[in-house]
C-alpha cells in the first residue's frame, strides 16, 4: 500500500438506507443491513487540510457506497464526487485521497472491499450547518437532510455514541472514534446507476431474499473455523491453570522454596502467558473475526493470502512480552520476600492496598479511555491501521497487543494483590475486561470499576 502522504480534518455527515438504528453503528459492520443491501451516503467538508504541498482548506467531496447486506463482507460499489470548485491541482489530490491510491484508509477500502469502482466526477456540493441540522445536495447526485438527536445533558450538541466504525478518511469529528446520532428526513441518489444504486423506500419485507454465494458460504465456513478454533484453545488455558492450581493447592503453604532458576523461570512464563491468552483471547475474537472478513476479501480479488493467524500471534506476541516482564516482576518479589511463592499473592496488605488504588486510578485516566475505545472499535481499527503482507499482520495483531495491555496492564497485575492461582479472581477479571470491551457501556463500566478499585484499595490501607 501506499504511503499516506496527506492530512485532512473538518467534519462529515452520513445517511444510509438501513431502518433507524443502522446496525452498523454499534457493530463495526458485521450484522446484516435492514434491507438487503446498504447504500451509504458520505460528505466531507475539509476545514484544514493538504496532499503534500496542495491545500485544501474549505473544499468538499462525497463517497456513495452500495454493500451487501455485511459491509464487513466487502463487494463494495463505490464512486467518489469532488468539489467543482477545487483548481486543477486541488482535483488531481482529492481525487487521488477519495480514490485511494495515495495511502490511508480510502486506500485500504479500495483495495480490500470494493469490487466496483464507478470513478470520480466533479460537481458542486453543498454543505449546510444550521445548529443541530445537516443538509448537502449535489445537482444530479444526491441530497439528504439530517437532524441530530438532542443531548439532554448538553445543551445544543447532540447525543453521541462512542466506538463507532467511522470511515475515517481524515475528515471526522474531533472526539475520535465517536458519531452524533441523527434521524434522516430525506434522501435522494440518482448516481452512478440506479440499477445498482437503488434506494427505493420498500421495507424489508417487501425485498425478495437472494440464496447465499458461495462467496458468503465460504465466509461463514472460515467464521466457523476461527470460532471454533478459539473455543477449543480458551479452555485448553484454562485447563491447564486449573492443573497447576489444584497441584500448588495440594503442597504446604508454608514450605520452604529453593531460589528459581533458569528453568523454573521459563515454566514460570508459560504459566502467564498461558494464562493471558486464556484471559484476552475471548475479548479479541471481535477484532481477530473482522480481520479475517476483510482478508478473505483480498484473497478473492487475487491479492496474496495471509493466514488470520499470523495476525493473532501478533496478538499473544504482545501478550507474550507482557508475561516476561511479570515473570521478571513476580522473582524480584520474591526476592525482596514481598510475594508467598506457592500462592503467588503479595504479603504486604499495604502493597496490596496501594496496587488496587492505583489499578482504580488508571481505570479514569484518557490513557485507559483511548486505548479502550481502540479495543472497541474493530472495524474502525482495521480500516485505520491496515498493513498488507505476512509482516503487516503481524505487525497490526501486535500494534492491536499494544493497545490491549495499554488497557488492561494493571487489571492483569492485580493478580499478585489477590493470587494469581485464584482461579475464581482471575476469572472474574476476565470477565471484567469481556465487558469493558464488548458491552455497549464498556468505558462507563470501566469508570465504575475503577471508583470500586479505589475504595477497596483505600478499606485494605485503612485495615493495614
Amino acid at each position: 500500500m501506499a504511503q499516506k502522504t496527506w492530512e485532512l480534518s473538518g467534519e462529515y455527515m452520513e445517511s444510509c438506507n438501513c431502518d433507524y438504528l443502522c446496525p452498523c453503528i454499534f457493530t463495526n459492520p458485521q450484522a446484516p443491513a435492514t434491507h438487503e443491501h446498504c447504500i451509504a451516503l458520505m460528505i466531507y467538508r475539509i476545514d484544514r487540510g493538504r496532499h503534500r504541498e496542495v491545500l485544501l482548506d474549505g473544499l468538499k467531496f462525497a463517497l456513495v457506497i452500495r454493500s451487501g447486506r455485511v459491509m464487513a463482507d466487502g463487494g463494495w460499489v463505490f464512486g467518489v464526487v469532488v468539489d467543482e470548485k477545487a483548481d486543477e491541482s486541488q482535483r488531481q489530490a482529492l481525487s487521488a485521497i477519495a480514490g485511494g491510491t495515495v495511502g490511508g484508509p480510502p486506500q485500504m477500502i479500495r483495495d480490500n472491499l470494493v469490487s466496483d469502482f464507478r470513478g470520480i466526477e466533479y460537481r458542486p456540493i453543498e454543505f449546510t450547518a444550521d445548529g443541530l441540522r445537516r443538509s448537502t445536495q449535489i445537482p444530479g447526485v444526491l441530497a439528504f437532510a439530517i437532524e441530530g438527536v438532542a443531548s439532554r445533558n448538553r445543551s445544543g450538541e447532540p447525543y453521541y455514541i462512542d466506538n463507532t466504525a467511522i470511515l475515517r478518511t481524515g475528515a471526522s469529528r474531533s472526539r475520535g472514534p465517536a458519531i452524533s446520532k441523527c434521524r434522516a428526513s430525506a434522501s435522494r441518489l440518482a448516481w452512478p446507476a440506479r440499477a445498482t444504486m437503488d434506494i427505493s423506500p420498500r421495507s424489508p419485507g417487501e425485498l425478495e431474499r437472494k440464496p447465499r454465494s458461495a462467496a458468503s458460504r465460504l465466509l461463514v465456513r472460515q467464521r466457523v473455523l476461527i470460532v471454533g478454533a478459539l473455543a477449543g484453545l480458551v479452555p485448553l488455558c484454562w485447563l491447564y491453570l486449573a492443573g497447576i492450581s489444584a497441584s500448588m493447592s495440594a503442597m504446604d503453604p508454608d514450605m520452604a522454596m529453593p531460589p528459581k532458576g533458569v528453568v523454573d523461570l521459563v515454566l514460570l512464563l508459560v504459566m502467564w502467558w498461558v494464562m493471558m491468552i486464556g484471559m484476552m483471547l475471548p475479548s479479541a475474537a471481535p477484532m481477530i473475526l473482522t480481520f479475517a472478513s476483510i482478508n478473505r476479501n483480498a484473497r478473492a480479488r487475487g491479492q496474496p493470502y495471509v493466514p488470520t493467524a499470523m495476525f493473532a500471534s501478533g496478538y499473544l506476541l504482545a501478550w507474550g512480552g507482557f508475561s516476561v516482564v511479570v515473570t521478571l516482576a513476580q522473582w524480584g518479589l520474591e526476592q525482596a520476600s514481598l510475594l508467598s511463592p506457592m500462592a503467588m499473592k503479595i504479603t504486604s496488605p499495604a502493597l496490596g492496598g496501594a496496587l488496587f488504588v492505583a489499578a482504580g486510578l488508571y481505570q479514569l485516566t484518557p490513557l485507559k479511555r483511548r486505548c479502550l475505545s481502540h479495543c472497541r472499535s474493530p472495524f474502525d481499527f482495521v480500516i485505520n491501521h491496515w498493513r498488507s503482507g505476512f509482516g503487516g499482520a503481524l505487525r497490526m495483531g501486535l500494534e492491536h497487543g499494544r493497545y490491549c495491555l495499554g488497557c488492561c496492564w494493571i487489571l492483569m497485575a492485580l493478580l499478585f494483590a489477590v493470587g494469581a492461582m485464584n482461579l475464581l479472581w482471575v476469572a472474574g477479571l476476565a470477565a471484567a475486561v469481556l465487558v469493558e470491551k464488548l458491552f455497549p457501556s464498556g468505558i462507563w463500566i470501566a469508570r465504575l470499576g475503577g471508583l470500586l478499585l479505589i475504595g477497596w484499595g483505600v478499606s485494605l490501607l485503612g485495615a493495614a
